[in-house]
């Protein structure tokens, strides 16, 4: 086989979007898709959402509206982060698309992003609040304590995931405050989710901090939990 005649219609996020696919500059060597690759990895994004399967999210009859904003969102992301934009998306039932939603939009704004980025390790970064305060507090390694949070201050676009999720001792709860009053200082775009409303969140976090979170776009996603659970065991690939 020639090496120009590699394909990757079945494993490319820009799959069905791109001119080049299924012609000779759709193989191994394509930029885009390496410089994607590089930000997918930088992000730290569950590896789950790293398979280059579409996250499909179908909204219960509640959310049909707040799942309009969010596509809104998503599609004018570039525009969102410029302006340095806070989401806070929140509601009290886990895995009704919360987090996949916000990794949805950082897909796109790595897509978006992906071609003369010159690997830039700060375009996005996805954080899950209580392994984040963990490593944040982790003296024993210096070096990695600093970066996530020089990471988490600079970053183009932050996902803060499950804020709110773990008792804040006096440390992270400066930690955070710090990270989340800088971005909003220094207009760099944040997402939030949450299983909080504004009140339990300002009890969580504080006053001031909850503030600054819910300065902007708050929406609440009301649908069940959309995992689901089966009797029967089958490997992934036969589903």
């Amino acid at each position: 086989m020639n090496e120009y005649e590699y394909h990757y219609e079945d494993k490319c996020w820009f799959n069905g979007s791109c001119h080049l696919e299924k012609t000779k500059g759709c193989n191994k060597f394509c930029a885009m898709r390496r410089e994607f690759d590089y930000l997918l990895f930088a992000s730290e994004v569950p590896d789950k959402f790293k398979s280059y399967d579409k996250i499909l999210l179908t909204p219960s009859d509640e959310d049909v509206d707040v799942f309009y904003t969010l596509n809104d969102i998503k599609t004018d992301i570039d525009a969102f982060v410029d302006e340095g934009r806070f989401l806070y998306i929140w509601g009290y039932n886990a895995g009704s698309g919360k987090s996949s939603w916000a990794i949805k939009i950082m897909l796109t704004y790595l897509a978006m992003n992906s071609l003369g980025n010159g690997f830039n390790p700060n375009v996005a970064y996805f954080v899950y609040v209580p392994s984040f305060l963990a490593n944040a507090k982790n003296f024993d390694d210096n070096e990695k304590r600093q970066e996530v949070i020089q990471k988490a201050l600079n970053v183009n676009l932050l996902i803060l995931d499950d804020i709110g999720a773990i008792h804040l001792s006096k440390y992270d709860d400066s930690v955070l405050a710090d990270v989340i009053d800088n971005r909003y200082r220094n207009k760099k775009a944040t997402i939030f989710t949450s299983n909080l409303n504004q009140e339990e969140l300002a009890s969580k976090c504080g006053v001031r901090t909850a503030d600054r979170i819910l300065s902007d776009i708050s929406l609440q996603i009301i649908g069940e939990s959309r995992r689901a659970s089966t009797n029967q065991y089958r490997r992934k690939g036969n589903l």
